[in-house]
């Protein structure tokens, strides 16, 4: 968002200070099991860039270890939790995910992003809100694909809005 506020570094998906060998946990699991802590976050101080609970289930209710997000400081007052909720579907903890594809600007300087306008950097997306194929289970890691056809695809291109998705580049 405002990157001189980061160190003219764009905001990465989440930071795991707890793992220094991996500050934005791109080899680490991604928390989005079908039970709490499953897989188990990176530490007590990981952070999101949206506001989340990486000890709870994706659709549960945020526990103690909610923290707001990253951005939810540039939001000023407004209600930043409902920011990050799909009204249509409200039950998940963030209704958003950032890229964390190889390749994508998350937690790289302005200079290392190319193709800008092409790359998708947030979007509407279900259970957790970090996106790539977290089927490989270490970088480099693609996107995930196909957009359609497979219940895997609904969860990382969600239909919600008329066929259509929200994003931002």
């Amino acid at each position: 968002m405002y990157r001189s506020d980061n160190n003219d570094v764009n905001y990465p998906q989440r930071l795991c200070p707890d793992t220094p060998n991996d500050p934005y946990g791109l080899s680490s699991p991604v928390p989005g099991g079908t039970s709490a802590g499953n897989p188990p976050p990176t530490g007590p101080n990981e952070i999101w860039w949206a506001p989340y609970d990486p000890y709870q289930v994706p659709d549960g209710t945020p526990g103690a270890g909610y923290k707001n997000g990253l951005l939810s400081g540039f939001l000023g007052t407004t209600n930043h939790v409902t920011t990050f909720k799909c009204p249509i579907e409200p039950q998940w903890q963030c209704s958003y995910a950032m890229n964390y594809s190889t390749g994508s600007p998350a937690g790289q300087r302005d200079s290392f992003a190319t193709q800008t306008s092409e790359r998708l950097v947030v979007w509407d997306h279900r259970r957790t809100p970090g996106c790539s194929d977290s089927r490989i289970s270490a970088p480099p890691r693609p996107p995930y694909l196909p957009f359609t056809g497979t219940s895997g695809s609904e969860t990382h291109y969600p239909p919600r809005h008329n066929g259509r998705i929200d994003g931002m580049f």
